[in-house]
């Protein structure tokens, strides 16, 4: 990509990559997610921590990428799915902080 400023590579796992952030307080507009499709523990372990964790913007937005058959919740205490995009095998869904949380 040639990025040379304003980016951070880390080698961990997503969730400790998370924690790390949320230690620095960070609050994002968008989080990018895309773990192996057949690792479906991990997209809802990923999302449970970013449900609880301060991390997505008031008006922020949670994409993560998934194989189509794979059923991921539609809400969490505090997160959302407002969308539903499917193309071929693979799906996004879309999520953002309920208005009630």
């Amino acid at each position: 990509l040639e990025i040379r400023a304003g980016a951070e590579l880390m080698r961990t796992d997503a969730v400790e990559g998370l924690k790390r952030l949320a230690a620095r307080h960070a609050l994002a507009d968008f989080i990018f997610i895309d773990p192996p499709y057949k690792n479906t523990e991990e997209h809802e372990r990923i999302l449970d921590y970013l449900d609880g964790a301060h991390l997505v913007a008031p008006r922020g937005c949670v994409l993560m990428e998934h194989f189509r058959k794979t059923a991921l919740p539609e809400r969490f205490d505090r997160l959302e799915r407002f969308r539903l995009v499917e193309q071929g095998d693979a799906s996004v869904s879309l999520y953002r902080l309920a208005a009630a949380a």
